[in-house]
């Protein structure tokens, strides 16, 4: 049997994956070893005020079974987390509504250029078309990330007229 895939709300149980993905994203994009606790904390951060943000995990699930809802009930298999996104706010004050920033993405590698982005994508789009109150989506890529920015423009993010800067406290 083929796989499909499904995007669906992280949940709390989904930390730990989430963590470890978020570590990789920052090895393999950036060559920056993080803090598994400070990850750790950012991501639980944001189950525990969702005001901040939402994350989402991207399935895969045999084909025809995509309403499959949790952990295996031992008839069926588990359905395995392939990818995960971060997504925070960005208050607007010209427009009075918020911007989807997507603040990481990351899909293993073995699963990549099978649509999983576009799921992602898709389904932010449908949650802004849905409320009103969300203006628009973003996301910062390194410019250096060539395959990360072919990715976005295949799926019609357009580069913007701005550049992001910032001072960190950190070094990443």
């Amino acid at each position: 049997m083929t796989s499909a895939y499904r995007i669906r709300d992280a949940a709390p149980a989904d930390a730990g994956i989430m963590v470890r993905m978020l570590m990789s994203l920052a090895s393999e994009t950036e060559n920056v070893e993080l803090d598994e606790g400070e990850v750790r904390r950012g991501v639980t951060t944001l189950f525990e005020q969702g005001s901040l943000g939402r994350l989402y995990v991207a399935e895969e699930v045999p084909k025809g079974d995509t309403n499959i809802k949790g952990p295996s009930d031992g008839n069926r298999s588990s359905p395995q987390i392939v990818g995960v996104m971060t997504v925070t706010y960005e208050w607007s004050d010209w427009r009075g509504k918020l911007f989807l920033w997507i603040q990481s993405v990351y899909i293993i590698p073995s699963k990549r250029k099978q649509g999983i982005f576009q799921k992602f994508y898709d389904h932010l789009i449908r949650i802004m078309a849905e409320d009103p109150k969300y203006c628009g989506l973003r996301l910062a890529v390194n410019s250096k990330n060539e395959k990360a920015i072919r990715a976005y423009k295949q799926v019609g993010m357009k580069r913007e007229k701005y550049q992001l800067m910032g001072r960190m406290k950190s070094k990443y």
